[in-house]
């Protein structure tokens, strides 16, 4: 008789699973309550079989791969027999590396002849590559680095986060660029002597402080000086004026005669055919190969000697 009741007994649907939600590490699988059924047995792979009263599973903390689960559905009484158990297959896919944040570079130190780069640390990155102008790239785990011995320019600097982790992947490069300016050039100054003065002669050296830079050297009488020197302005002028109107004369350029007439370096050389007990001027005005003026004018007075008495020629021009 009791297996006349078995025999008549109806077995439960199979509940109709599927995935409802899926996540980096795991899964949710849910199936629509099976009618007359007091709850469900489910195995997970290899595991135990195992009992729920819910329709849902959630199973997390999976590595990567395929999982394999399957659910019955388990009668409320002796007119039901259990279902077959229902199969379902979930691939837990690797999750996919995420980008490091980019560094944010800024210029935090700069002086005549280099800089240097500094950034944030990278929150999981390893350490950091870097790219100075055209160099191979490079690595560091510093948070900052220092280029110097640089000459005049501009350097761009590229830096990226690096990652030594399957989870993440190098950032973006950054970039920032620094100028290195060029240092001005000393001013051009002149030490100016006067030596073996005589009556009609004088030895003047003029020294400039740079042997590189051209400059204008020459002497004139005081008197004459005064009516250039009205500002320093326009004595310059009157000097530039001079040498336009000699190259006119010529038909040169101006700079084929600044060619000629400027001196580099020391410069020294000896007036003849001056007047006896004059006062004179040497002046020392740097001036470069297009006519313009690069220095202030620097200046020495000297005054030749008394001519020296000859009673024979003083009884012709007495």
């Amino acid at each position: 008789m009791i297996e006349d009741a078995y025999n008549k007994a109806t077995e439960l649907d199979a509940p109709v699973l599927s995935v409802t939600e899926q996540f980096s590490d795991g899964f949710t699988i849910s199936w629509p309550a099976v009618q007359n059924a007091a709850g469900y047995r489910y195995v997970f792979e290899t595991e135990a079989e195992q009992s729920t009263t819910d329709t849902s599973l959630t199973f997390s903390d999976l590595d990567p791969g395929t999982y394999t689960v399957q659910v019955k559905a388990v009668p409320v009484s002796s007119d039901w027999t259990d279902s077959g158990f229902t199969t379902i297959m979930v691939t837990v896919e690797a999750a996919a590396p995420s980008k490091l944040e980019t560094p944010v570079l800024s210029v935090t130190e700069q002086s005549d002849d280099g800089f240097t780069v500094s950034w944030q640390a990278v929150e999981h990155a390893a350490g950091y590559s870097y790219v100075f102008g055209d160099d191979a790239e490079q690595r560091t785990t510093d948070t900052s680095v220092t280029f110097g011995s640089l000459e005049s320019g501009t350097y761009t600097v590229q830096v990226k986060a690096v990652s030594d982790s399957a989870e993440w992947t190098d950032s973006d490069f950054a970039s920032v660029s620094a100028t290195i300016e060029a240092a001005p050039e000393a001013e051009l100054t002149f030490t100016i002597a006067v030596t073996d003065i005589t009556a009609n002669s004088a030895t003047i050296t003029c020294t400039p402080s740079n042997n590189s830079r051209p400059f204008c050297c020459d002497c004139m009488e005081k008197s004459m000086f005064d009516r250039y020197y009205t500002s320093y302005e326009a004595f310059s002028a009157a000097i530039i004026e001079s040498m336009e109107t000699m190259a006119a004369a010529y038909g040169l350029s101006l700079e084929e005669v600044l060619t000629q007439l400027l001196c580099a370096g020391p410069c020294m050389w000896t007036p003849e055919g001056l007047s006896p007990s004059t006062e004179y001027v040497v002046y020392a005005l740097g001036i470069d190969m297009s006519g313009t003026v690069i220095s202030a004018l620097y200046t020495k007075s000297f005054t030749t000697e008394a001519r020296a008495e000859n009673p024979e020629v003083d009884k012709w021009f007495g």
